[in-house]
């Protein structure tokens, strides 16, 4: 899967989550798992997404980041 830029926020009810928080994977991944849209903010590790690629594209979700803001994604699922 690949991010695809974006000039502005995607509309929609984002469930926010960080890298930082302590349980951030298995939040994503029940995210994913309930078809959620998803603000996902990468700083200070931008490869935190990179592992969950292969889920992303699993459960038919899109990539989106905004050009000036590089550290939050928008995670949609493609029915969105």
């Amino acid at each position: 899967m690949k991010t695809a830029f974006i000039k502005t926020v995607p509309q929609g009810n984002f469930v926010e989550i960080s890298v930082l928080m302590n349980d951030w994977q298995a939040r994503l991944q029940s995210l994913l798992a309930e078809k959620r849209s998803i603000k996902f903010d990468l700083f200070p590790q931008p490869q935190a997404l990179e592992e969950f690629q292969k889920r992303l594209d699993q459960y038919g979700y899109r990539d989106l980041a905004i050009d000036n803001d590089r550290w939050q994604h928008f995670l949609m699922p493609e029915s969105n």
